[in-house]
């Protein structure tokens, strides 16, 4: 089974969901540089922003995790 790094999963459930780095940055309470690096691959959220990013992106752990 191939996965796709988190990052790029991450690009599609903000465009799926039509919320830009600002406002994700916004909801979840980090700054826009932080979501930049996690949306870029720089970096990557803690286990608690992953909870929160499915909570905001209404996504599941394997859409999210690219399972």
């Amino acid at each position: 089974m191939v996965t796709e790094p988190l990052y790029i999963c991450l690009q599609r459930l903000m465009a799926h969901n039509d919320i830009t780095q600002s406002e994700l940055a916004r909801r979840m309470g980090v700054t826009r540089h932080c979501v930049h690096a996690w949306y870029w691959g720089i970096n990557e959220p803690n286990v608690e922003k992953l909870r929160q990013l499915r909570r905001i992106l209404g996504c599941s752990w394997e859409e999210l995790m690219g399972e």
